[in-house]
């Protein structure tokens, strides 16, 4: 089975520990763990997370930046970005990884259903046009990492990244893969967020 990064962007959370654990406890999945603290008020201490990389920003930049540095500083075939409060089910990166292995490398991302604050997501299957509506994809999603594009902070950044990663105008022959499988459950309380309205393109995020 390919290796897999995982990337945490981290401020200020104290559900670290928890989402890190649930990673380690990942079933038949070879891993390294790459945590990037965009400079938490009480940084990330190493000793505390031995199994893992830590990397820390001296100024706070945004999650988006975050993961750009976790990308920077690894190097394997396929990435997954994960929060920083979540519990992953044991078999999630694994099942994600199994069906990537087997596709074509066309499949540049691989992404599944989750529950956020008690709400079952199920996503569907994916649909370009679709996706210029509205995100329809996580970014705790399996990545294939010659697809990757940069994330762009501000609002809407993870919409805006999938429209550019899966842009069909530049990219015809990208596809998002969508696996009917339960893959982590939000363990933290989610901030409540009013982002501006704004529209998709293939360039990304345009607000409005």
């Amino acid at each position: 089975m390919s290796h897999v990064d995982v990337i945490i962007p981290c401020y200020d959370d104290p559900k670290l520990k928890a989402t890190v654990d649930s990673l380690l406890s990942q079933v038949e999945v070879n891993l390294t763990i790459t945590i990037v603290d965009d400079c938490s008020s009480l940084p990330v201490d190493s000793l505390e997370f031995p199994e893992c990389k830590v990397l820390r920003h001296q100024v706070n930049r945004g999650p988006g930046a975050a993961r750009n540095t976790g990308v920077a500083n690894t190097s394997s075939e396929y990435v997954f970005f994960c929060d920083s409060d979540v519990d992953m089910q044991l078999d999630g990166i694994k099942s994600l990884v199994s069906v990537m292995d087997q596709s074509p490398n066309d499949v540049s991302v691989v992404y599944g259903d989750f529950i956020w604050d008690g709400k079952d997501c199920k996503l569907g299957p994916y649909d370009y046009q679709t996706m210029l509506k509205g995100n329809q994809i996580s970014p705790m999603s399996l990545i294939r990492r010659s697809a990757m594009v940069e994330f762009k902070d501000g609002y809407w950044e993870d919409w805006d990244f999938f429209l550019r990663l899966l842009n069909t105008e530049k990219h015809p022959n990208r596809i998002a893969l969508y696996m009917p499988k339960l893959i982590f459950v939000t363990n933290g309380r989610r901030r409540s967020l009013n982002p501006p309205e704004a529209r998709g393109t293939p360039d990304g995020v345009v607000l409005v």
